[in-house]
């Protein structure tokens, strides 16, 4: 299954709300080692995803009390610090950190991340419904689909004979489809033309029928 934040009712706290608390609450001097890139919230839990301003952790040596005003602020039970990194992999890795990951597959166009979990993490990854793999999407801006390596495979072949279904697919348009991250009719049927000619080096005539067959899949 897909993971996205919005799924399941997570707003994005207002960024602006999170630095002026931290402007407000913690000491000058660190709060100048540090920038706010992204921030990721539910009723309970903050992620803030930071850029050091030096080689030192912005937030080390911050005490209970300077937390517990941040926390109080901001109506949070918690607060997570993650260390902002450009490379989406490594931010993803540590955003789910302690959980270690096995694998993660990068899909650019759908931005979509597969992650592959030990059938012992998968829990853990995943959170109480979901909530934490939400906070991890949210916060890095990627829809995570999170599952065992066995999950990942069957789900390829489901989507594989899904795809199979729609007579303008054939066998070696439909791997070019998954390589490059839709496992459904329901994500053809929401390409747009541009990304599909781009996938199956198909005309924008072509792309627009298979889009439409897609759509009238459902309808049948």
């Amino acid at each position: 299954m897909k993971w996205k934040w919005k799924d399941f009712g997570v707003v994005p706290p207002d960024r602006e709300q999170v630095v002026c608390a931290f402007d407000r609450l913690l000491p000058e001097h660190r709060r100048a080692l540090f920038s706010v890139v992204h921030t990721s919230c539910d009723s309970e839990i903050l992620k803030v995803a930071y850029r050091s301003r030096d080689s030192l952790t912005a937030f080390t040596g911050l005490s209970e009390v300077e937390l517990s005003l941040v926390r109080a602020a901001l109506g949070v039970a918690e607060v997570q610090f993650v260390a902002w990194a450009d490379d989406p992999k490594l931010m993803i890795v540590r955003g789910f950190d302690p959980t270690p990951l096995k694998d993660i597959y990068l899909y650019d166009r759908p931005r979509r991340a597969v992650v592959t979990v030990g059938a012992e993490q998968l829990s853990a990854a995943i959170g109480f419904q979901g909530k934490n793999v939400a906070l991890v999407s949210q916060l890095c801006g990627w829809d995570l689909d999170i599952c065992t390596d066995d999950e990942f495979a069957d789900q390829k072949q489901h989507a594989f004979n899904e795809l199979t279904g729609l007579a303008c697919l054939r066998g070696t348009r439909i791997q070019y489809l998954i390589d490059a991250g839709y496992f459904s009719t329901d994500d053809v049927a929401g390409m747009n033309s541009l990304d599909l000619q781009h996938v199956l080096q198909v005309s924008e005539d072509e792309a627009c029928k298979i889009i439409a067959g897609a759509n009238d899949w459902f309808v049948t």
